[in-house]
């Protein structure tokens, strides 16, 4: 398969092929090979091939928003393919927050709206969205959902005025646990790994662009959760990743009339009634670790799936 729009987007930014691939941290030739369809790049080549060219993963492949990838790229999928943006507006807010999100995702959100699969017992949905938050939602109690793919036109209240970390359609969680990474001081140990190394470069030039370049600024981005209640009261805390996956799983399922958020500082133990609860904006981050303990607690292994639809 050929990366047609490889080609045409890199002549676009009028680069070379040498002059990209020294970006990239591989070869002119290796960039030839892509160009021509006698390789595929890897899932973290993508991702800076995409952050370079200004581009989605989506759009090199030459996919549709909602098709799928053939047999071939299936490894590609696993970092989710961009298809637009999930939108909420709760009573209280003047303008739509933005999540973008898969395909996948938009699947399944679409279904659990319109097909009524939505019952008076349990309405809350679950998703994962492409810019690091894993959501929590009562639609019953929003004032408006949109899902707009990639080529639509934005909505009477406009797009945001800011997305903070060049995130239109997101970044691959890869690019989120290198950030993490970065902050709990693991880039002191050297990698051999050339693509791991390039991927360091382009999470320095994003924290750096979004004025997240210090550890007091980037741990909140990344693992907060914010609460938002009825009659529009918030508040945002850091949650015991445990414990964050536990109550996104149990609101899925319905099992609880109580959310329990423990603080990762042990200071508090926080309680919300469910009838309170509108919305749950929480770290994927921090989810995704709570699934992996769960799951080795469990004796299923220690290898756990990026979960981005």
């Amino acid at each position: 398969m050929a990366l047609d729009r490889l080609k045409a987007l890199r002549v676009e930014k009028g680069l070379s092929q040498a002059e990209l691939a020294r970006q990239i941290g591989t070869t002119q030739q290796t960039v030839a090979r892509w160009e021509a369809g006698k390789s595929v790049p890897s899932v973290r080549s993508l991702d800076v091939l995409a952050y370079i060219l200004g581009t989605t993963v989506a759009y090199l492949l030459g996919q549709r928003p909602t098709s799928r990838l053939n047999k071939s790229l299936e490894d590609i999928d696993e970092e989710g393919i961009f298809w637009g943006h999930l939108s909420l507006l709760l009573p209280s807010w003047r303008q739509s927050q933005w999540y973008p999100v898969t395909d996948t995702t938009r699947d399944h959100l679409w279904s659990r709206l319109r097909n009524s699969q939505i019952d008076d017992e349990n309405p809350w949905i679950v998703c994962e969205t492409l810019n690091n938050r894993m959501l929590a939602f009562n639609p019953q109690r929003a004032a408006r959902i949109l899902l707009l793919d990639d080529d639509a036109d934005s909505p009477d209240d406009g797009w945001p005025a800011k997305f903070p970390l060049d995130d239109y359609a997101g970044h691959p969680q890869a690019i989120y646990r290198a950030m993490d990474e970065w902050l709990t001081g693991a880039w002191g140990i050297d990698v051999d790994d050339e693509e791991a190394r390039t991927q360091r470069e382009v999470v320095k030039r994003l924290l750096k662009r979004a004025k997240l370049d210090e550890p007091d600024k980037l741990h909140p981005f990344l693992h907060h959760t914010t609460v938002h209640l009825a009659g529009g009261r918030k508040f945002e805390l850091f949650v015991e990743p445990n414990e964050l996956w536990s109550a996104m799983s149990d609101l899925e399922l319905g099992l609880n009339r109580m959310v329990y958020l423990p603080t990762t500082d042990h200071d508090n133990d926080v309680f919300v009634p469910l009838e309170q609860l509108v919305l749950i904006e929480g770290s994927l981050i921090d989810a995704a670790e709570g699934r992996r303990a769960e799951l080795e607690e469990l004796g299923v292994g220690d290898e756990l799936e990026d979960q981005t639809s």
